[in-house]
C-alpha cells in the first residue's frame, strides 16, 4: 500500500513540476519594454567624477587582446573601455565613426578592389602623444595578418584579405586595399 501511495506522490510532483512553467507566463501586471537597456541622460546633466566598479575574477596576464594569452572574456571587457576605436555604436545600433580619431572612414571599390580609406583627425594622439598614423595601421596588420609566427594572434580573419596599407593624399589619409572583398571591414 505504501509503496502504491508512493508512486501516486511521485507522479503528482512529476506532473506539477511539468505543469508548472506554463502558468508562468505572463500576468497582467507584466509589461514588455521596448528592448532598451540605456539609461539616457543628456550630456549637460552629467558631472565629473564618480566611481566605477567593474568585477575583475582574474588579472590579466596580457593587456593586448588580440593576443592568444590576452583573449580573455573579462580582460577584453576592460580594455574595450580603454581602447581607442575608431567606430562605435550608437543608440540605435548604427555605426558612427567616432571624431576623436577620425573624421571620416569611407569604403569604395577602386579598380575593382575594396578600398577603405581613413581620414584622420588630425589631433588624434596616442596616451604618450604621439600621433596616430599610418605606422600604427602598418603595425597592426603586419602583426595580425598572420604571416608571422612570432605574434601568437588571436585571428588574422580580415586583416589577411588585405593586400596594402599606405599613405593618402596627406599624412592624415590611410587607405587600405583588400585582395578580395570583406564585408566586416569595420572592426579591423
Amino acid at each position: 500500500m505504501k509503496v502504491k501511495t508512493m508512486k501516486k506522490a511521485i507522479a503528482v510532483v512529476f506532473a506539477a513540476a511539468l505543469v508548472a512553467p506554463f502558468g508562468l507566463g505572463s500576468q497582467a501586471s507584466a509589461k514588455d519594454g521596448d528592448g532598451r537597456q540605456i539609461n539616457e541622460r543628456p550630456v549637460a546633466n552629467l558631472k565629473q567624477g564618480g566611481t566605477f566598479r567593474f568585477v575583475q575574477v582574474d588579472i590579466c596576464p596580457n593587456f593586448n587582446t588580440s593576443a592568444i594569452e590576452g583573449n580573455l572574456l573579462n580582460c577584453s571587457q576592460v580594455m574595450a573601455t580603454m581602447l581607442p576605436s575608431f567606430i562605435y555604436f550608437d543608440k540605435d545600433a548604427k555605426i558612427q565613426v567616432d571624431q576623436n580619431y577620425a573624421k571620416s572612414i569611407k569604403a569604395s571599390r577602386v579598380g575593382g578592389k575594396q578600398t577603405v580609406v581613413y581620414d584622420l583627425n588630425p589631433n588624434a594622439k596616442w596616451s604618450d602623444g604621439k600621433k596616430i598614423g599610418l605606422k600604427d595601421f602598418v603595425g597592426m596588420w603586419n602583426a595580425l595578418k598572420g604571416t608571422d609566427k612570432t605574434y601568437k594572434i588571436t585571428s588574422s580573419v580580415g586583416y589577411e584579405k588585405i593586400e596594402s596599407v599606405k599613405k593618402g593624399a596627406n599624412d592624415d589619409q590611410i587607405v587600405v586595399t583588400f585582395k578580395e572583398t570583406y564585408a566586416d571591414w569595420q572592426p579591423l
